[in-house]
């Protein structure tokens, strides 16, 4: 397994990140990093950088994780950091003091309270954790579905939307945190029959001193401890569980 996604996929969305992965040494944050295509791909390009990488393994049962392990260890990489741990809203609240330089939120920002964590609805949660999260970092990459997107799930980000659109979404969101930054739309990147995705650079306009990749990493798993999973979450997960015993696959 090497993710939920084509190569060429992967490999698009790569290029439209690379080339702003401009420091010499950095730590960048990897939420939601799946089976780890980006997270060792970016510790092997940037072998002088820190590549925390936060995954739960909840859409893959684990096995993304184990595949992620796997390319560790077959790109020779020690310079990325697997944290095995839930995340949601409050881990955003608590790593905002604590920032790193880059971070990765690809197909991620939208599940975000979708069965754990605090759940979001209206407009302003959604802004609060969009600015909590944009404080994470001085680089953000945002990938979420365009405003166009007919079969996106969760659709409860629609209720964000609000019939805007994505940029309007996110640098309304900002400003009305009070968080200064820039937008820049990299490009857009297909999702099958989800449609397409839109891919944001969103640059603090003042750049915040950053915390070692130690001090980042150690915050992302104590704010994991505290993460609990919903009942109904669970018993989706139950129920994926049974559907594919008795169906046999793997």
């Amino acid at each position: 397994m090497r993710g939920y996604a084509s190569e060429a996929m992967y490999v698009h969305r790569w290029n439209l990140i690379e080339p702003h992965l401009t420091l010499d040494n950095f730590t960048l944050v990897d939420w939601g990093s799946d089976a780890g295509w980006f997270s060792v791909t970016t510790a092997a390009t940037f072998p002088s950088a820190t590549v925390i990488s936060v995954e739960a393994g909840i859409m893959t049962h684990g096995k993304g994780i184990a595949s992620h392990q796997q390319m560790i260890e077959d790109h020779g990489v020690t310079n990325n950091i697997l944290i095995n741990t839930l995340f949601g809203p409050a881990t955003f609240d608590d790593l905002s003091a604590a920032p790193s330089d880059y971070q990765l939120v690809l197909s991620v920002f939208h599940h975000t309270g979708d069965g754990y964590g605090r759940y979001l609805s209206t407009v302003a949660e959604w802004d609060t954790v969009l600015c909590s999260l944009v404080l994470c970092a001085n680089v953000t990459f945002l990938e979420i579905p365009n405003e166009l997107a007919d079969f996106e799930t969760p659709h409860r980000i629609r209720e964000w939307y609000a019939g805007r659109h994505v940029e309007a979404v996110i640098g309304e969101g900002l400003q009305h945190g009070g968080v200064r930054a820039d937008l820049e739309l990299l490009g857009e990147t297909e999702h099958g029959k989800k449609g397409s995705r839109k891919m944001i650079k969103v640059t603090l306009t003042e750049p915040r001193e950053t915390a070692s990749a130690e001090a980042v990493a150690a915050r992302i798993e104590a704010a994991g401890k505290t993460m609990r999973m919903r009942p109904y979450r669970r018993l989706k997960l139950m129920a994926f569980d049974v559907k594919h015993a008795l169906t046999g696959r793997n």
